[in-house]
């Protein structure tokens, strides 16, 4: 990992042994002789067979098999290399034509990892591009490549008469069918080429409707096309799913009962709840199912394959591009139909092996450490932490957060706050251990709790991934203590926290400066103290106060008072007249 300067950042350098001999795409342009092309051609065949077979013998997939990413090892040109195969996401980097029909209408982010025939499938394209002088789908747009191999076949559509050489076109034949079972795979392939020769299996033709159904002036009889074209065209496709035009053109024209029956039950759920939100658009993405089952979820402008959603949000999140459709994608359930069609265990089981109910989940908790960011990182193992105080860096493992938070301490305003959601959630994504603790206290409202919780965080980042001391770290999360000091009401034990607190900061250990402030006994202390001296200050207030009512000249104790006073006093002068008298006579 270094800084690159064409991207401005830190990012993974990937360094290969260069092939000696050049590009077999480069060496093919230049080449003269047919003959010399053929010998090239057979000698990739040899290296997509024995590349592949070491591949998938490990349950790997390439899916980067292309005619431009094969190479020459030597210099004589006598051996072919794979090229490589991860410095991007499966499938991103192909041209649409490498990929089957249904991954090919995947935003490239969404493809997925695939499986081996989808490799199967790419030797084929690209064993055609080499065999022909021309590539006969260069011009094609998207639609018109994925729509035309509906149509007409991938192999019809990639294959022309512009041939150098006809060998190879029962190879390219079997790889390019368009029914997976039907593929040829490595057993095949080796079997032909040590001269055991079967013919390829002709695929089935797709179910034809007798009249089309046309959506911005192209006439469709296959509900695929149809399907695929939908998905472009929302507001057009809602309209002919409401008023029942795709339901009638399904029973009527392509003979499909169950079919028009599905999509009315899916009109007859959403007409239930006509309050529910984003209802149209879960409609259009479960009709679209119903007519193209093995083609990826198609929701609200995102395409991806089931196992690819991970990888499809990290690309939209690179790209700039908005989250919310794959959040309320999987919040309203739209993948479970697409397992529920194509599963052939359960749903659920698929569900779960692909991580739906642990992002959903994620997705209803909005605090810190969860959400859209979490789902991000979970699903995403190399991706790096996207938090903005990490900009130019490159953060894939644990214990890079706090380095990179110590550098950034030396340049950031004090009063930012250390842990914003993408550090939380990452870290969460990435512990071995729940942090779930601090992450409520860092969602608490009380700004006390939630600085502390920050705290909490990072010195178990510290303690767990990279015990050496962050001085700069702790310094900037030591500035933003004050209100944890305020927290306790002891005056002496403050100014005690006050003066211990920059000796703390000093060792650069988060555990150091939690341990002085976060102390149970301390803060049992404390209460205690508080409590105690609430109780004697309530006490001492009664006391006041029966005072004062004891002096209040019109209280009942000042009545009884003066009564037996005045009568004190009346005996006084009664016995003080009768001594006059007994003096005087």
């Amino acid at each position: 990992m270094a800084y690159w300067p064409l991207v401005d950042q830190k990012t993974f350098i990937l360094i290969f042994e260069r092939p000696l001999g050049g590009r077999v795409s480069d060496v093919l342009k230049d080449e003269i002789s047919d003959y010399k092309k053929i010998d090239y051609i057979k000698a990739s065949l040899d290296a997509m067979i024995l590349g592949l077979d070491e591949l998938h013998s490990r349950n790997i997939n390439h899916r980067a098999i292309r005619h431009d990413n094969l190479f020459f090892r030597d210099e004589l040109r006598e051996e072919v290399l794979l090229g490589e195969f991860v410095s991007s996401p499966p499938g991103f980097d192909q041209p649409v034509a490498y990929e089957t029909i249904e991954r090919g209408m995947a935003d490239e982010g969404g493809r997925g990892i695939g499986l081996a025939e989808d490799d199967m499938y790419a030797c084929g394209v690209a064993l055609a591009f080499m065999t022909q002088k021309s590539l006969p789908t260069h011009s094609f747009s998207k639609e018109k490549l994925i729509i035309t191999k509906i149509i007409d076949s991938s192999y019809q559509t990639i294959v022309t008469n512009n041939l150098i050489t006809v060998a190879l076109l029962d190879v390219i034949r079997g790889l390019l069918s368009d029914d997976p079972s039907q593929r040829w795979g490595l057993e095949e392939l080796e079997s032909w080429r040590d001269g055991r020769r079967a013919p390829p299996l002709q695929s089935s033709r797709p179910t034809r409707a007798h009249r089309p159904l046309q959506i911005d002036g192209f006439d469709h009889i296959n509900p695929r096309t149809l399907a695929y074209s939908a998905a472009h065209r929302p507001g057009v496709a809602l309209k002919l799913i409401k008023d029942g035009t795709i339901q009638q053109w399904a029973s009527r024209e392509l003979g499909d009962e169950a079919l028009a029956n599905d999509i009315e039950d899916l009109i007859m759920q959403a007409d239930a709840h006509p309050d529910k939100p984003e209802a149209d658009e879960v409609l259009l993405a479960q009709t679209l199912m119903y007519l193209d089952p093995v083609a990826p979820v198609r929701f609200k402008g995102v395409s991806f394959m089931p196992d690819a959603i991970g990888t499809a949000m990290m690309i939209e999140r690179l790209r700039g591009g908005k989250l919310m459709p794959f959040a309320e994608a999987i919040n309203f359930e739209i993948p479970k139909m697409w397992f529920e069609i194509n599963s052939k265990s359960t749903a659920s089981g698929d569900m779960k092996a692909a991580g739906y109910y642990r992002m959903r989940s994620h997705l209803r908790d909005k605090n810190p450490g969860y959400g859209i960011e979490r789902c991000l990182y979970e699903m995403n193992n190399g991706f790096p932490c996207q938090s903005p105080l990490f900009e130019g860096d490159f953060i894939i493992n644990l214990e890079d957060v706090l380095p990179a938070l110590d550098e950034t301490a030396k340049t950031i305003d004090i009063k930012t706050i250390s842990v914003d959601r993408h550090i939380a959630a990452f870290v969460a994504a990435k512990a071995k251990y729940s942090v779930a603790p601090f992450l409520l206290d860092i969602a608490n409202a009380d700004e006390a709790v939630r600085v502390l919780g920050h705290l909490k965080l990072l010195s178990f980042v510290q303690d767990v991934s990279n015990p050496r001391p962050f001085p700069e770290l702790a310094k900037w999360i030591g500035s933003q203590m004050e209100p944890v000091i305020k927290f306790y009401q002891h005056r002496a034990t403050r100014k005690e926290l006050t003066t211990k607190l920059p000796s703390r900061v000093q060792t650069g250990i988060l555990s150091d400066l939690l341990d002085l402030l976060d102390n149970s006994e301390a803060r049992f202390k404390d209460e205690a103290g508080y409590t105690r001296a609430i109780t004697e200050f309530r006490s001492a207030q009664d006391e006041i106060a029966e005072i004062k009512s004891g002096m209040d000249p019109n209280s009942d104790k000042a009545d009884r008072t003066a009564q037996q006073a005045s009568a004190i006093t009346s005996i006084v002068i009664m016995a003080f007249v009768v001594i006059l008298i007994l003096i005087t006579a």
